[in-house]
Order: structure tokens, then C-alpha cells, then sequence
């Protein structure tokens, strides 16, 4: 017998048609081109380092040379009974490089407007041939002073005595508000006879109000104060050859001021020395055998002398060095243009580090928030 099949002689049967949306399609097709050029923005964006053009600096326009960046102008009037004020003012200011260098000197013949910084000659038999007093901007010397003391007056008056501004290399940097902390330290306390409190406001008032109302038009001050405790030292303390006070040697005293910024050479018969940058420290030992509070004031004008140090403060002649005087217009006009030399050398610096960081790194980002504080900074130089 042989097989049989059914599918013997049948007809492939094709699947039906399905029909074409065509709207569907054309819909789907927009769909992806859109998202895809809506997309492309956000990628350029995403992956695209962002570089604003700087503004140029053009510094040297708007600048001096260092260190002297700016040379601020100053009208110094001589009146001098023996020749002409504005020959003397002349040959004054092309003998002293000193006056010079940091400021745009002009001599006047005027009498001496507030604006004006004036040497004057006064009639005085007693007065010498020396500097009598500096008082506001004006600077009073004997009659028939010598040049030198003209000179030396005019110096003092601008605050570049010895060939230095303002400041030094122990001034803080500048900022509008300190925080002042002044700290009385008891050694070993459990002897009884540590100070558990001490006239601090009446200290403040007599000598140190005086110079911090001074320096308001630069400086806000707060102050704080502090009564601590430490434990006795590891060290040998001696009485003093001459009994009066204790001695710690200088190669033991290492044992505990061991940094390098401890100015301990500077530490004098005042027992005293400042810390650059940072602050100041007095050492006082209070007598022995006495009941009564003890009398800080010295320590208190060593405090004063310290801060005018760390601030910059110009010294005053040692003629005019009075204790808890407020200071003078001179000198802070001589602050004022030393302060704003070194905000005007921060400012360049920081310009031309921004500018030589885009130039040498080209894939870093500058953004508009760059651009705008570099232009800013460029704007108030020109002023």
C-alpha cells in the first residue's frame, strides 16, 4: 500500500496585506529628527569648554612701574623766609629720591590749603635749626633750618622717612575688619596668686581708644577679651642678677617658642615682641610682695606700640612721640596710600595670573562670571 498525503496538491496560502499607515510612519520619522536637532544644542553645549574673551589689561596704561603702582599726587608748599618757595620746593624734591619715587610731587608757592602739605618757618629764637612738631599736614621747623631739615621734615610729613612707606615686613595684610583679642595669662593658679580680673575697660579706653578711632576711616575693629590659664613651665626660671624680675635663657626659652616666625631677637628690656602677621606678647611679672591690683598700663602702650606696628602706623619724630595721642592726618594719608598700593598690587597680580592661566591651559573654563569680575577689577584701576 502506499502513502497517502493531504497536502498533496494544495496551494501555498500568503499571509493577508497589512495596510500602511503612512501618517503613522511620517510622524514617527519627525519624531526622531526633532529630538534629534533639539538634542544637538544641549550636546554642543554639554561638551563644548566655555571661553569668554577677557577683556584686554592694557595695566601698563593704568599702572606705574612696581612697587610703586600708583603715584598718587601731592602739592607740598615750602615757605621758607630766605628764598623764593617754589625754587626751594624745587631743588628739594630733585635732591631727595626718597620723596619721589612713590609720589607725584608738585611745589606750590600757595599758602597751604587743607589739601596741601605745607613746611613752614617759624619765628621762634628758642626753635633751632630743627623740626618743631607735625601737626594735621603741616610740618613746623626752626628759623634758617638747613635743607636737611627741610628734608627731613618732608619726609616725616609724607611718611617716608628712612626711605619707607607705610607698613613694613611685620604688617598684617589688609583687611576692613580685625578681631582684636587680648588675653591675660596666668601661669599655675593653683598658687593663689593668679589675676582673676583686671581693669580691661579702663586699659582699652586710655590707650588704645585713641588709635582705633584714628584708624576708623580704614579699619572696624572688634574687641574681645580673655582670662586664661596655663601650666607652669618645664623650664629653669632664675631670679634676676640685679632681683628684680625672672630671667629664662634664651636657649631654654626655645623650648617652647620654637617657631620660626617667634621673633625671639626682638625681645627686649621691655620683655616684649610681636609675632608677624599675627600678633603681639608682653611679659609681665607683677611684684611680689605688693596687695595691690597691679599696674598694667606700660604693658597696655607696649600693646599699642605692637598693634601700630602690625597696622602699619608711620612713626612719629621722637620729638612728637606722645603716649595715647590719637594720630595725626599725616599719618593717615601716609596709611591710606600705602593700603591702597598693596590692594592695587594684589589686584594686578591676581589679572595677570588669570590671564597667563587661559593663555597656558586653553581647555579651562572661563566664564562669564570671570569675565565680568576681571573687567570689574580693570574698571576700578582706571579710576
Amino acid at each position: 500500500m502506499e502513502p497517502t498525503s493531504s497536502a498533496v496538491g494544495r496551494k501555498r496560502i500568503k499571509p493577508p496585506l497589512v495596510p500602511v499607515d503612512y501618517s503613522t510612519r511620517l510622524r514617527v520619522t519627525l519624531a526622531f529628527w526633532a529630538i534629534t536637532l533639539i538634542g544637538v544644542p544641549y550636546w554642543y553645549k554639554t561638551t563644548t569648554i566655555e571661553r569668554q574673551q577677557l577683556p584686554p589689561l592694557n595695566l601698563n596704561s593704568l599702572l606705574h612701574d612696581p612697587p610703586c603702582y600708583l603715584k598718587p599726587p601731592i602739592i607740598l608748599t615750602i615757605r621758607d623766609s630766605n628764598s623764593a618757595d617754589r625754587k626751594l620746593a624745587n631743588y628739594l624734591l630733585a635732591q631727595s629720591s626718597t620723596l619721589s619715587s612713590c609720589l607725584d610731587l608738585s611745589p606750590s608757592a600757595s599758602t597751604a590749603t587743607p589739601t596741601h602739605y605745607a613746611i613752614i618757618e617759624e619765628q621762634d629764637p628758642l626753635a633751632g635749626s630743627r623740626i618743631l612738631d607735625i601737626k594735621g599736614r603741616t610740618a613746623r621747623i626752626g628759623k634758617d633750618s638747613s635743607l636737611e631739615v627741610q628734608k627731613e621734615a618732608a619726609e616725616w610729613l609724607l611718611g617716608v622717612k628712612d626711605g619707607k612707606t607705610a607698613g613694613g615686613g611685620q604688617v598684617v595684610k589688609f583687611a576692613k575688619r580685625y578681631n582684636l583679642v587680648f588675653s591675660l595669662l596666668n601661669q599655675d593658679a593653683t598658687k593663689g596668686d593668679a589675676l582673676l580680673e583686671w581693669e580691661i575697660q579702663h586699659l582699652l579706653e586710655k590707650h588704645l581708644k585713641p588709635l582705633l578711632t584714628s584708624l576708623e576711616p580704614l579699619h572696624e575693629f572688634n574687641i574681645e577679651t580673655r582670662i586664661q590659664y596655663f601650666a607652669p613651665l618645664s623650664v629653669n626660671i632664675n631670679d634676676a642678677e640685679d632681683g628684680n624680675g625672672k630671667v629664662v635663657e634664651e636657649g631654654e626659652l626655645r623650648a617652647f617658642v620654637n617657631s620660626a616666625e617667634w621673633n625671639i631677637g626682638s625681645l627686649d628690656s621691655s620683655n616684649a615682641f610681636t609675632t608677624p602677621h599675627w600678633g603681639g606678647l608682653v611679659i609681665f611679672s607683677p611684684p611680689s610682695s605688693s596687695s595691690s591690683p597691679p599696674n598694667l598700663s606700660p604693658s597696655f602702650n607696649l600693646f599699642r606700640n605692637q598693634l601700630s606696628t602690625l597696622l602699619g602706623v608711620p612713626s612719629a619724630p621722637p620729638s612728637q612721640s606722645k603716649l595715647n595721642a590719637p594720630l595725626e592726618q599725616w599719618q593717615i594719608d601716609a596709611m591710606i596710600r600705602s593700603r591702597l598700593n598693596e590692594v592695587v598690587k594684589e589686584t594686578v597680580e591676581t589679572v595677570k595670573s588669570i590671564e597667563k592661566l587661559v593663555e597656558d591651559l586653553p581647555n579651562v573654563r572661563v566664564g562669564k562670571e570671570v569675565q565680568r569680575d576681571v573687567g570689574a577689577a580693570l574698571s576700578e584701576l582706571n579710576l
